[in-house]
C-alpha cells in the first residue's frame, strides 16, 4: 500500500499536489480559504468510492486523484481503477455534518436525519429478523410492515402496528370487563347456594302437583260417597214403608195356588161340560196370580233395593280431607314451583358468574398481550440502538418521536441536539467516537471541514491518538494563514 496521496488538476489545485503520508493518524489540512482543503477531503470520498462532483482545474483536460491502491479520474470518462486498500464508512448519501448538524426546524426533525445518516455510514438496515428478541415468530410474520432504508420510518411503521394492535386489545379488554360486570349487576341478590338442580326441582314439583291431586281426589270421593249414603237412607226409608209381606210367604201362597190352577186345568180337562164355570175360576185364579206375580217382582225389587242400599251404608265412611290440608298442598305446591322458578335463575346466574369469571381471564391474558404489545413498542428503538452498536449514543421514543440520546459523564442522558443538549463541539467529538469504531485498520475517514473546526484542541489531539492506536487515516481541515499544506497531528 502507498503513503501517498497525489491530486492533478482537482478543482482550484493546479498541477500536481502530493500528501506524503507517515502511517496512521490524524491529517491536518491548513491553508487560506479556496487553497483546495475542501477539495482534498472530497478527493479522499472519491477514493472511497463515494459520488463526487470535484471539477478540473481551470483551463485544464483532464485531471486526477491516486491514493490508497485506487486512481479516479476528473474530468474523463474512464472508469476510476485499482482496488481501495483501506476501508471506508459508506456515507455516499450523508456524512458527518448530517449527524452532526442537519437540517431541521425542530429537534425530533433533526434527529430523524441524524438516525438515518448514522444507520447509513453504519451500513445498518433494519428488518423483522432483527425484531426476534421482542417480537414473536408469528408477530412478527404477521406484522405487515413495508421494509424500507429509512431506519426510523420503518420503526415507526412497526410501532404504530404494536400501539394500534395494543388499543384493538385494550378495547377487546374494556369489552370484556363491561360484559362481566353487567352479568354480575344481573345476578346480584340472588343465593346462589340453593338447589338449581333441574331433575331435582322438577320431581319435587311433580310430587306437590301428585299430592295436591291426591287430596282432591279423596275429597270428591268422600263428597261422592256422603252423596251416595243420603240417598240410600232416603230410599231405603221409602222401599221399607212400602215393603209389608216378605216375598217368601207370596212365593209359597203362589205356588200353592199354582197347585189348585194344575188341579182346575185337569179337572177342565176331564169336566168339558163344567168348562164354563171352571174357565171363569181359572181366570180369576190366573189375575190374582198375576197380580201376585207384580207383588214378587215388587217385593224382589225392594229386597234387592234394600240390600244394595245397606251394603252401601255397610261400606266405612270415607272422610275427607281437611280444608287446612287441601290449602297447604296447594302451598307446597305454590312453593315447589317458585323453587323450580328459582332454580332457573340460579342455573342462569351460576352460568352468568362463570361467563364473566371468563371474561375475566380473557380480559387479564389481553391485558397481558397488550401489555406486552406496548412494552415491544416501548423496545422498538432499543432494537434499532442495538443494531446499530453504538457507545453512548441510544435511540429512543420520546413522546411519540425517535430522538438520539447521550449517555453523557456529567449530566446523565442528554438530548444529542443542541436544543437542551451537546454543545457544537461535544456533538462533534460524539459522531466522530460513534463511528471510529466501525473502521477496520486500515481506514480511512475524512472529517468535513465545518465538523473538524468545531472541534477543541484537546479533542483533536484524542482524535488523533485514537486514529493512530485503531490504524486509520482520519483528515481534518481548518482555515489558517499561508498556502495549502498537510501536517500530522501528534497525539502527546
Amino acid at each position: 500500500m502507498g503513503e501517498k496521496i497525489e491530486l492533478t488538476n482537482v478543482g482550484p489545485i493546479e498541477g500536481d499536489f502530493s500528501i506524503e503520508l507517515n502511517g496512521p493518524g490524524l491529517y491536518e489540512l491548513r491553508g487560506n480559504k479556496g487553497t483546495g482543503k475542501t477539495t482534498i477531503l472530497e478527493s479522499l470520498s472519491l477514493i472511497a468510492g463515494h459520488k463526487s462532483y470535484l471539477t478540473v482545474h481551470d483551463g485544464e483536460l483532464r485531471g486526477s486523484v491516486e491514493g490508497f491502491g485506487v486512481t479516479a479520474p476528473i474530468g474523463s470518462r474512464k472508469k476510476r481503477q485499482g482496488e481501495l486498500e483501506v476501508t471506508a464508512l459508506d456515507s455516499e448519501k450523508f456524512d458527518l455534518v448530517d449527524l452532526i448538524d442537519p437540517q431541521g426546524k425542530t429537534p425530533p426533525v433533526r434527529d430523524n436525519v441524524r438516525i438515518k445518516a448514522l444507520a447509513t455510514m453504519k451500513g445498518v438496515k433494519l428488518g423483522p429478523q432483527d425484531f426476534s428478541e421482542i417480537l414473536s415468530k408469528e408477530e412478527i410474520e404477521h406484522l405487515g410492515v413495508e421494509l424500507t432504508d429509512d431506519p426510523v420510518l420503518y420503526c415507526n411503521r412497526i410501532k404504530r402496528v404494536l400501539d394500534s394492535d395494543a388499543k384493538r386489545v385494550e378495547t377487546q379488554v374494556t369489552t370484556s370487563r363491561n360484559k362481566a360486570e353487567q352479568l354480575r349487576e344481573n345476578i346480584a341478590g340472588l343465593d346462589l347456594d340453593q338447589e338449581a338442580d333441574t331433575k331435582v326441582l322438577t320431581a319435587e314439583v311433580e310430587a306437590a302437583i301428585a299430592q295436591r291431586e291426591s287430596l282432591r281426589s279423596q275429597r270428591e270421593a268422600a263428597e261422592e260417597d256422603a252423596r251416595r249414603r243420603s240417598t240410600a237412607l232416603v230410599r231405603l226409608a221409602s222401599t221399607r214403608e212400602d215393603y209389608t209381606v216378605p216375598s217368601e210367604s207370596i212365593r209359597q201362597e203362589r205356588e200353592a195356588l199354582q197347585g189348585d190352577i194344575d188341579a182346575m186345568q185337569e179337572r177342565i180337562v176331564a169336566l168339558q161340560e163344567e168348562m164354563s164355570k171352571e174357565v171363569d175360576a181359572c181366570n180369576e185364579a190366573l189375575l190374582a196370580a198375576s197380580k201376585l206375580d207384580g207383588r214378587i217382582d215388587k217385593t224382589m225389587q225392594q229386597e234387592k233395593a234394600i240390600e244394595s242400599l245397606e251394603e252401601v251404608l255397610a261400606d266405612p265412611v270415607l272422610v275427607p280431607p281437611a280444608e287446612e290440608q287441601v290449602e297447604n298442598a296447594e302451598t307446597a305446591l305454590a312453593e315447589a314451583r317458585a323453587a323450580q322458578e328459582e332454580g332457573v335463575r340460579i342455573r342462569d346466574a351460576l352460568k352468568a358468574r362463570d361467563q364473566a369469571e371468563a371474561l375475566d381471564e380473557d380480559a387479564a391474558e389481553m391485558e397481558r398481550i397488550a401489555a406486552n404489545k406496548r412494552a415491544a413498542g416501548k423496545r422498538i428503538f432499543d432494537v434499532l440502538t442495538a443494531k446499530l452498536q453504538t457507545q453512548e449514543i441510544m435511540v429512543q421514543d420520546v413522546d411519540g418521536s425517535a430522538r438520539l440520546i447521550v449517555k453523557h459523564p456529567a449530566r446523565g442522558k442528554t438530548f444529542f441536539d443542541h436544543i437542551d443538549g451537546l454543545s457544537d463541539g461535544e456533538r462533534v467529538q460524539y459522531a466522530i467516537y460513534e463511528l471510529l469504531p466501525h473502521l477496520q485498520s486500515p481506514g480511512l475517514f475524512p472529517v468535513p471541514q465545518r465538523t473538524y473546526q468545531d472541534l477543541p484542541p484537546a479533542d483533536r489531539k484524542e482524535l488523533a491518538k485514537v486514529a493512530e492506536e485503531k490504524g486509520l487515516y482520519v483528515f481534518g481541515a481548518q482555515v489558517s494563514d499561508g498556502d495549502l499544506r498537510v501536517e500530522k497531528i501528534e497525539n502527546e
